[in-house]
């Protein structure tokens, strides 16, 4: 192992180890003096890995990031007063995202403030906004995140486009507001 460089990254659910074989004085194999790497998806077995009789084990608590910060936009709608919050689990069933956070607001400026402070809460927990729709109308407010999407609607939209309907296979959690 002394002769083997490793580097093991993280990213969101994913393990990324890179390796490099020094250039030996003499050639002892096809991998010698080559940089090659492993991308492989945790979970909460532990992955042991074998390559070239060099064993490698590692064991890592699955974390979902995007669950974490649905369930944490939805606690924020909440003390911002939206009502009928709900966290819908999309993951095997939408290829576009893994979590939807529906909330209704009570006014289109009230919608705006909300959109706003979640946008700012994501900004300080290092989440980039890819996308925002409805801003200007305040009627649906659509925050993407990638892998969370936010809707935020007035009680007309919300009853109008069902979104739970629609996506009727999703599990649900619904978040109780703190009133």
């Amino acid at each position: 192992l002394k002769y083997i460089s490793a580097l093991a990254v993280r990213h969101r659910d994913s393990l990324r180890i890179a390796f490099e074989w020094p250039r030996p004085r003499r050639p002892i194999g096809a991998i010698a003096g080559r940089s090659f790497f492993l991308l492989f998806k945790m979970n909460e077995q532990p992955i042991a890995l074998k390559l070239y009789g060099i064993e490698l084990l590692m064991k890592k608590k699955k974390i979902d990031a995007a669950k974490d910060f649905a369930i944490f936009v939805a606690e924020t709608a909440a003390e911002r007063h939206c009502t009928e919050i709900i966290v819908l689990d999309l993951k095997g069933i939408s290829p576009a995202t893994d979590y939807f956070v529906i909330a209704t607001g009570t006014s289109n400026r009230q919608m705006r403030s909300v959109a706003d402070d979640i946008c700012v809460e994501a900004k300080k927990h290092g989440r980039g906004l890819f996308g925002k729709a409805g801003y200007e109308q305040g009627r649906w407010i659509l925050l993407d995140f990638v892998d969370v999407v936010i809707h935020i609607f007035d009680s007309e939209y919300r009853s109008y486009y069902d979104l739970e309907l629609l996506w009727g296979d999703a599990e649900k959690l619904t978040i109780e507001s703190k009133a």
